[in-house]
């Protein structure tokens, strides 16, 4: 039976039911409810788990017993799923991208206020058409500002790459 079969290979691999549950990415009471007969896994996740004790998913439904050559109790440890690994990559990577993108939007803005900036370096943004010429009210980015927009361009760029050299791991 497929409740005492997971049990069984758990206990045989001294995982607990938290330890067990953190590897395939499930809560430990979905393992507890497996392994007490009241639930069962979802098709993919008992794929995970046939491959995370090196034995069929056939075997783990159908009745009989544990062969006696099984993987799942050879001296290589048990290996995880990978399906939680690429998504967690997956997701750095999307961070990745995003920080990156920010800080080439970012640097561009700072670039455009500091190139159409009046006088000295300082660019000011402010309403078209009300007749004052200097007077408009805006953001206006000075020598100090510009640095400190470049740094937050540089931190955003950094963190993004760093990101991505993680998602590719």
């Amino acid at each position: 039976m497929f409740s005492e079969k997971i049990r069984d290979l758990r206990k045989k691999t001294c995982l607990s039911q938290e330890e067990f549950a953190e590897k395939l990415d499930v809560s430990r009471q979905a393992v507890s409810k497996w392994e007490l007969g009241t639930a069962v896994p979802t098709a993919d996740k008992l794929v995970d788990i046939a491959d995370f004790f090196g034995v069929s998913v056939d075997f783990l439904m159908r009745d009989g017993d544990l062969p006696k050559e099984s993987t799942a109790f050879s001296s290589k440890q048990p290996q995880p799923p990978q399906k939680s690994k690429k998504r967690l990559n997956k997701s750095k990577l999307i961070v990745g991208i995003l920080m990156l993108s920010l800080a080439v939007l970012l640097g561009t803005v700072v670039l455009i206020l500091f190139l159409t900036g009046i006088g000295g370096g300082s660019a000011i943004i402010g309403s078209a058409g009300t007749g004052d010429s200097g007077a408009g009210s805006g953001i206006m980015i000075s020598g100090a500002g510009i640095l400190a927009a470049l740094a937050l361009v540089a931190m955003l760029g950094a963190a993004g790459v760093v990101f991505l050299v993680l998602s590719i791991k």
